[in-house]
This record gives structure tokens, C-alpha cells and sequence, in this order.
């Protein structure tokens, strides 16, 4: 999948009177790692007006060559809404941030480089020569975390820190100008991904879960209620906005979409990555997701102690922004909690385990994928912590009433 044009697509490299010279690329990830894009590894060697040499490390987001995948992810929509949270959305929110004093409010965000969705600048359709051009986050020293793990607490607070500034400023921006947040934001957030599944492969996904919770007498008494919930699979990445909450949300945060860096093994600073199926929505969302899919199974008991955090934060920045915070009590956003919960968040999270923990090496590459069936991961492919995270969720979920 070689990058046509690619002098088109990196123009603050050759600031300067650079000229470009060549470049390489390699697929960045392994089989089972990213689903929704194809991932490369780019250098991009330029040269100065001194003919002194320079080497850029970026990464090169392309649209998947599966046409069943391109059809699940709805690439048409979502390649588009990823370029827009880069080159329109994330400019507005930091601009809204200096004027209130706060510089570099969002530093989660990666560093744009540029992007086209065809190769025909008239076109306004994703098509396959689209491209999307990022720095390298790895060159920053960043790094992204053992899904087989998890976060630890330490990780958790900042990422739950972040995201919680990521729902605020939207919100500021939208409370203060919410003309300009109807006009310039608000029209970006189009479009769903339904993962649509058949009732073939539901059932399949349904014999495996059930036989799980079966076993154990913790959760063997939900089983059902899980299975019946487990039908509402096409109904997630549907998130209803509801305000004054609703904001921009990810939709997709776990390990695998955040990378951190680290000094002497503690987390300065987090950044935030593939942004194909966010929206505008209910931010409990994202801070169930991540918590659920991502903390240290052992953390698990200490929910309530990440979402205050959260909270706590979320409350400040609307604060710094000098917002009206009258409506946003914690009591509000429990109730955005169940509503998240129990309206798509427990089948996401359900369907998302199986795939999050497939053994390194084990999952479909996305160019053999041709059905859902591609998507049910057999059990002896399945990392152990599959298992251990699903009957933790399940009976959590179950405690708390949050199981549709």
C-alpha cells in the first residue's frame, strides 16, 4: 500500500524552502492490534535550503483494504471524522483554552502533520488513496502499555485526569459559544458505527460467554439476563447525547488506543490516538470503557474511587473556564453513569473483551476478514485474562443494576 503523492500530504515538513527527498515505510503493528485502519511505520527524509539532511518519523493512517471491514467500521464516515478531530476540532478546543489563559489545555492529542480523503481534490468521499499523516508518538518516548496488564493506579488517575479535560473543555466551548460550537464542531460529529452482527454470530459469542458465567457462582445467576443483553450487539458505539453532559467522546479508549510515557517508571503524560468512531455524546461512556476494558483487573473494586476522581477534575477545568458548573452535580453524573451503562456501554464492553485479549499473534489480519464469524475469537486463542475480566465485569455490573 504504497503512499502516493506524499509531498501533498506533509507540507509543515517542508517549511523553509525543504525539499522533500524520499521516504520509507513498514506496517507499524502486529495481526490483531488495530482493526479499523491500516498502520505504517513512515520516514520522511528531507533537506534544507543548505543542503543539510533532516529525517522525520510520522505514522501513516490508511483505510483498511477489506471491504467487509471498510463496511463494519463505516470507513466512508469514520476515516473523515478522525481527520476533522485533527485538522478543525482539536485547533478550535486549544484556541477556546488560550483565551482563557490556559495554554497547551489538550497536550493528549498527537501532533498533526496533514491528510487528504482522495487523491482528487474536488472529491468529498473517502476513498483508498485516503491517508491521514501524524508524528511518530514513539520518538517522544512514548509507549503503549501491555493490554495483557492493564493500567495501574498511578496510570489510571492520569488518564482518567485527561479524558476528563477532553469532556470539559467541550463542554466550556459549547456553554459559551454555542453558536460557533453548532457551526464549527457540532456538524463533525455525524455518523454512527453499528456493529451489526447476525444471530449466528451472536449465538456464538453467546455459547462462549454463557459457558463462562456458568461455571462460576458468582455470576451463574446473570447468566441469562448477560445473554439476553448480548442480543443488543448492533445497538452499541450509539451513545444518545444528553445535557448538559453530552461532549465529545472517544468510544474506543483502552490500552491499545492511549500510549504513555514514562520517567522512573511513573506516567508524566498520556496521549490520546485513533479517534475513527467518536462522537458526541454521553461522556460516562468513555470513563466506564476505559476503566472496565483497561484498569488492573485488581484495581476493579476501586470504581468509585477512579470516577470521584474523574469527576473532581472534569468539575475543575469547567471551573478554570469559568462555566456555570450549577448543573453538573456528582449526583447528574451518576445518573449519566447508569444511563451509559444500561443503554449500550455493558454489551460494548462484553463484546470488546474477546477481541482486546486475543493472544498476540492469534487474531485475523483484517485483509482475511470476510463476515462476522471472522470476529468470534475461538477460546483457545483467547488470553487468560479474557475470562478473569469477564466474570469481574459481569458481577460488578451485576452489583451495581447496570446490566440491561
Amino acid at each position: 500500500m504504497e503512499i502516493q503523492n506524499i509531498k501533498d500530504l506533509i507540507g509543515p515538513l517542508l517549511k523553509g524552502n525543504k525539499k522533500y527527498l524520499s521516504h520509507e515505510q513498514e506496517k507499524l503493528l502486529q495481526v490483531g492490534e488495530n482493526y479499523g485502519s491500516v498502520i505504517l511505520k513512515l520516514v520522511v527524509y528531507c533537506e534544507d535550503e543548505n543542503g543539510k539532511k533532516e529525517e522525520h518519523h510520522c505514522i501513516a493512517k490508511l483505510v483498511p483494504p477489506s471491504s467487509y471491514i471498510q463496511k463494519i467500521f463505516k470507513t466512508k464516515i469514520t476515516f473523515k471524522k478522525e481527520i476533522r478531530i485533527y485538522d478543525t476540532i482539536i485547533p478550535l478546543l486549544r484556541s477556546f483554552g488560550e483565551e482563557h489563559g490556559l495554554k497547551n489545555l489538550l497536550p493528549f492529542f498527537g501532533k498533526y502533520i496533514g491528510s487528504r480523503i482522495s487523491l482528487n481534490p474536488k472529491s468529498v468521499d473517502v476513498d483508498n488513496d485516503a491517508a491521514l499523516i501524524l508524528r511518530n508518538l514513539s520518538y517522544d518516548g512514548y509507549v503503549v502499555c501491555d493490554r495483557f496488564i492493564g493500567f495501574n493506579k498511578e496510570t489510571m488517575e492520569l488518564l482518567l485526569k485527561d479524558l476528563a479535560t477532553m469532556h470539559a473543555t467541550t463542554i466550556g466551548y459549547k456553554l459559551q459559544k454555542p453558536e460557533e460550537f453548532n457551526q464549527k464542531i457540532l456538524p463533525h460529529f455525524f455518523g454512527t458505527m453499528d456493529w451489526d452482527y447476525n444471530d449466528i454470530t451472536i449465538e456464538k459469542y453467546q455459547d462462549q460467554y454463557g459457558a463462562v458465567l456458568e461455571k462460576d457462582p458468582n455470576c451463574s445467576h446473570l447468566r441469562q439476563k448477560v445473554l439476553h443483553s448480548m442480543n443488543k450487539a448492533g445497538c452499541y458505539y450509539g451513545s444518545k447525547p444528553r445535557e448538559p453532559f453530552a461532549t465529545m467522546i472517544h468510544q474506543d479508549l483502552w490500552v491499545n488506543n492511549m500510549m504513555l510515557k514514562f520517567i522512573d517508571g511513573k506516567p508524566i503524560s498520556s496521549k490520546f490516538i485513533d479517534f475513527q468512531i467518536m462522537a458526541y455524546g454521553n461522556p460516562a461512556c468513555d470513563v466506564l470503557f476505559l476503566i472496565y476494558t483497561s484498569a488492573q483487573i485488581d484495581l476493579l473494586h476501586l470504581v468509585d474511587d477512579f470516577v470521584k476522581i474523574y469527576f473532581d477534575h472534569f468539575i475543575t477545568i469547567l471551573k478554570n473556564l469559568h462555566c456555570d458548573i450549577s448543573n453538573f452535580t456528582f449526583e447528574a453524573f451518576q445518573n449519566e453513569m447508569y444511563t451509559a451503562a444500561t443503554d449500550f456501554t455493558f454489551v460494548h464492553i462484553l463484546y470488546m473483551l474477546a477481541i482486546t485479549n486475543t493472544l498476540t499473534g492469534k487474531a485475523k489480519d483484517i485483509t482475511e476478514m470476510t463476515g462476522h464469524e471472522d470476529c468470534v475469537v475461538p477460546n483457545e486463542n483467547l488470553h487468560e485474562l479474557f475470562y478473569r475480566r469477564l466474570l469481574v465485569v459481569v458481577k460488578e455490573f451485576g452489583r451495581k443494576g447496570w446490566i440491561p
